[in-house]
């Protein structure tokens, strides 16, 4: 059963699945997994970070609504790299 988090301002599903936790977002391509609920947050942490590095390069043009709404929500986002 998913459950529901709220990660920098996104609502994300979580759930256990064979001793695994993963964290995803329900529409955009951003999972964080494992052994713990803990280490999956840290997990989608990097990933956001990494896909905030590369995404915003992506001139708009190029993006669909959804994606122009994920990038604006990385852009917003204060992440160390």
């Amino acid at each position: 059963m998913e459950k529901i988090m709220q990660i920098l301002g996104e609502n994300f599903n979580w759930y256990e699945e064979d001793n695994e936790f993963f964290i995803e977002h329900p529409k955009w391509s951003l999972v964080g997994m494992g052994e713990t609920l803990q280490d999956a947050h840290g997990d989608l942490i990097e990933e956001i970070k990494i896909t905030k590095e590369h995404f915003c390069e992506i001139p708009d043009e190029e993006l669909s609504e959804e994606a122009k709404r994920m990038k604006e929500w990385l852009a917003q986002l204060r992440i160390e790299f």
